[in-house]
Order: C-alpha cells, then sequence, then structure tokens
C-alpha cells in the first residue's frame, strides 16, 4: 500500500480520511499541485507551493504548510520509486496533503513523431473567477481530458470566447512562426503553468526569442511547430491541431526539451548524486 503524508502524519493511502463536511467534498472548493520527480526529488517542488499559496490568497483559503522537500525526499524512500508524480492536495477544510504515484505514459510515439490535440467543443471566458488558479473543481477539464486520451490524443485545447489559445486541460501550449516562440499570455486567465515559466527562462537564456501575447486558433494552425509543456509530460512535440497537421518534431521544439532536461539533470539529478556521495548509507 502506498504512504502518504496526511496532515503531518505518514501513513498508508487507505488510512487517509476528509470528513464528509469538507467543502472539498461538497462544492470542490480546494487546491492542488502536480509536480514531476526525479532520483528522489520534487522538480522546481519550491514553484509549485508559491502558486499554491499565491492561490488560496487570493481566494480566501488558509493554507499552512511545512517545508515539503524533506517530506517528498521521505515518501520517496518509503514508497520505493524514486520517480513519478507529486501531488499536494489542500482541501477548503484546512486538509493538505501529499501523496506519489505513477506518470501516465505518452501514447506510443508521441516524443519521435509527435502528438494530437483535440479542440474542446466550449469556450472559456478568461474572467472567470477560478480562472488561472488550480483548484479541485476540476471536472471539466477531466472530461476533455479523458476524451483526448479515448482518441490517442495527449490533450484538450481550450479556447476562449473570441477563439484565442488559452491552454490546454493539463497543459500551456506554444507556437513557433520564423524561429520566433509565441505562447498565450497570462493576462488571458491562464494557468500561470511551472514548466511553462521554466521553458520561457530556459529559452530565453539561450538566446531563442519568445512573446508572450494573444493568439488565435487561426494563427495557431499556420505555425511551422507546436509544443506544449507540462510538469508531468515535460515538453511535447505536437503533430495535429484538430485536424490540421504540424511538422513535428521541429528543430526549435527539440532544442527546448533538450533545455529542459538538461535543468532537471542540474536541479534534481546531479544534485542527489552529490547528495549522495556526501551521505553514503
Amino acid at each position: 500500500m502506498p504512504i502518504a503524508w496526511f496532515d503531518g502524519r505518514y501513513l498508508d493511502e487507505d488510512r487517509a480520511r476528509v470528513p464528509i463536511s469538507d467543502p472539498a467534498l461538497g462544492w470542490g472548493i480546494g487546491l492542488f499541485e502536480v509536480a514531476r520527480g526525479y532520483a528522489g526529488r520534487a522538480f522546481r517542488l519550491d514553484r509549485h507551493v508559491a502558486r499554491l499559496v499565491r492561490s488560496a490568497r487570493e481566494l480566501g483559503l488558509d493554507v499552512h504548510l511545512p517545508p515539503l522537500d524533506p517530506i517528498v525526499r521521505r515518501l520517496f524512500e518509503r514508497n520505493g520509486p524514486q520517480g513519478g508524480a507529486v501531488r499536494l492536495t489542500c482541501t477548503g477544510g484546512g486538509r493538505c496533503f501529499l501523496t506519489i504515484g505513477p506518470v501516465r505514459r505518452l501514447p506510443r510515439g508521441t516524443r519521435t513523431r509527435g502528438g494530437v490535440l483535440r479542440i474542446a467543443g466550449w469556450r472559456r471566458d478568461p474572467r472567470a473567477p477560478l480562472a488561472g488558479h488550480k483548484t479541485l473543481n476540476y471536472y471539466a477539464n477531466m472530461i476533455d481530458r479523458q476524451r483526448a486520451w479515448a482518441e490517442g490524443g495527449v490533450d484538450t485545447l481550450i479556447l476562449g470566447l473570441r477563439g484565442e489559445v488559452l491552454e490546454g486541460t493539463r497543459s500551456n501550449v506554444f507556437a513557433v512562426f520564423g524561429g520566433r516562440i509565441v505562447t498565450p499570455s497570462l493576462g488571458l486567465g491562464i494557468l500561470p503553468g511551472i514548466t511553462r515559466q521554466t521553458v520561457i527562462e530556459l529559452c530565453r537564456g539561450h538566446g531563442l526569442a519568445v512573446a508572450e501575447r494573444r493568439l488565435p486558433l487561426r494563427r495557431l494552425l499556420e505555425a511551422d511547430e507546436v509544443f506544449v509543456t507540462s510538469s508531468l509530460m515535460e515538453v511535447v512535440p505536437i503533430r495535429r491541431v484538430g485536424a490540421r497537421r504540424i511538422p513535428a518534431p521541429g528543430p526549435i521544439t527539440t532544442t527546448v526539451a533538450r533545455l529542459y532536461r538538461g535543468a532537471v539533470r542540474r536541479e534534481c539529478l546531479a544534485r542527489n548524486a552529490r547528495d549522495s556521495r556526501r551521505n553514503p548509507r
């Protein structure tokens, strides 16, 4: 049985209990974050926590968290595998817990040939009160995510009221035009993705131009390359958006994926190796 951290205690996941009176169960009130673990560490966990705390403050939720890095490392030690999906959940009733689970595999060939994005049949108002927050009120996203999976895709693309590209149900979207990278701006009410921001920083540090602005769907479909990012999927090339085919993986996408993996190696894999040499068992 997997071990979870629940309100300061380590226990079997099936022993963790949330009362039926918790607002998370009645109304989906609460927040969550998912980071990816490598070699017993969660990549950029501090940024995930900062995003959750910021959302809690803006939405009026009371969240108090201890330092989570040592908790995550102990969970990895107790659960065995040194990689996986690290999920932090904070309910509207004031309960917080950490779990570690497997990372869902991408459809075969996605890394080498590119994945597929379906397009949602509904539009989102960027002014909605929960826009830009990772809340437990997540069922609409899950419905379209599962539809994408059922069709062999990696995600579903969500559009704004005027047909502008917002984001995927679990990813941020990037397009390449003549060597320049464009991604929807945060002002459109999208989630400020941790991987999104990491990729922007890495690209600019490598001399690649990145613009954050409004991106109409018709313009996205004219892109030289399209890729999506998320903590669990990392950087994924896209070969088709809806019915439109796009060359994949392109040279910019390949470079971005390499830069991201380099950051993971430096911050998780290499750091873990250094710590192991300092503290041999």
